[in-house]
């Protein structure tokens, strides 16, 4: 399987959403560290070495990744301004429950 992208710097000045970046990387090592995630990679790389699905995998995997390329690029590029103008709009906890 493809390795995973590096995660994109958080704003170091978020007030309100910084647990999101700490909550994302939290879950992606606990997911990729667990022995069904080593399991289920173990299945798809024999999958793919089977004659009936060698090719359709491989051509699938290239068609996910010409398409998310550039999504991810976008994302990556927007991601630190998109979410400071959201942190800034976050209204504190206490008044959520007023």
């Amino acid at each position: 399987m493809a390795a995973v992208q590096a995660p994109v710097e958080a704003p170091a000045d978020l007030k309100r959403l910084a647990f999101v970046e700490t909550a994302a990387s939290n879950s992606v090592s606990y997911v990729t560290g667990t022995t069904a995630f080593a399991k289920a990679c173990g299945y798809y790389t024999s999958a793919k070495e089977t004659n009936a699905l060698k090719g359709s995998l491989t051509k699938i995997e290239d068609l996910i990744k010409a398409y998310s390329t550039p999504v991810v690029s976008k994302v990556s590029e927007k991601y630190p301004a998109y979410m400071t103008t959201v942190d800034g709009k976050v209204r504190a906890r206490s008044r959520w429950f007023r």
